[in-house]
């Protein structure tokens, strides 16, 4: 694997130049001033073409991050589109699989700064995007979204994420830790991406089923008062087993 990336580091525009000056113009001596030369003419180049794609970068169209939540049944093709530049191919890769770094780890970096390269261009990718960019199933991809959650108590800005499409308890247990802790909801709302309005939101559900278990209602009863999913109250009662394990009876039912 490794042999792989043996010489793709070699190809840049800065080896190019240093080539250039080395065979064409034969400007030998010291390298240390060849490569200096080619520095200042890779950054001029950079001031004069910014927005050209670089070596191991990929263009990408996708959703633009300035549409509103989207209403049911809107289709893809009503969306706001952005084209975004996406750093695919990085000297951190080379150097992480010269390293031997395992498949599971790499393949958590790349999409954590793909995702995130999107996000600062105003794009929101989608977990399928990443599986054909990658060249993996989604399921991969899903499985390595929640390990990089679980690890560092972060949220991706993904498309799904950021608009609250589908059940999303992974993001919202998130946020709902983040509240534990005593992180204000407007500090939340920008860790996670999420607008302010659906910070609040999952908080109020999050402090009504306190309310209720305080009260001595059961899960059951809670469901059928509030009228949310049985899955996301029931992820609710593990965090308020953990972080309020005194409203818990052991002998009530759950």
């Amino acid at each position: 694997m490794r042999e792989i990336y043996k010489n793709v580091e070699t190809r840049t525009f800065k080896n190019a130049i240093i080539h250039l000056l080395e065979s064409n113009y034969k400007l030998l001596g010291s390298h240390k001033v060849i490569d200096m030369i080619a520095c200042d003419i890779e950054e001029i180049h950079r001031q004069f073409y910014e927005g050209l794609i670089e070596p191991g970068e990929i263009k990408w169209v996708t959703t633009s991050a300035k549409n509103k939540k989207p209403t049911l049944g809107q289709k893809a093709a009503e969306y706001k589109h952005v084209t975004v530049k996406l750093p695919y191919l990085t000297k951190e890769d080379i150097r992480l699989k010269k390293d031997g770094i395992a498949q599971k780890e790499h393949d958590i970096k790349r999409i954590e700064r793909l995702t995130r390269a999107a996000k600062e261009q105003n794009g929101l990718l989608t977990i399928a995007e990443l599986a054909a960019i990658m060249n993996c199933s989604t399921a991969t991809i899903s499985t390595r979204i929640s390990e990089y959650q679980k690890k560092t108590g972060n949220i991706l800005p993904l498309k799904g994420y950021v608009y609250d499409i589908g059940n999303g308890t992974s993001h919202k247990a998130i946020i709902i830790e983040h509240y534990e802790k005593g992180i204000s909801p407007p500090v939340i709302a920008r860790r996670t991406y999420h607008s302010l309005a659906s910070v609040d939101r999952y908080i109020k559900d999050y402090d009504k089923i306190k309310f209720l278990l305080r009260r001595g209602l059961t899960t059951n009863e809670i469901i059928t008062t509030i009228g949310k999913s049985a899955v996301l109250i029931k992820k609710y009662m593990k965090m308020l087993e953990k972080y309020h394990p005194e409203l818990f009876d052991k002998d009530k039912e759950k």
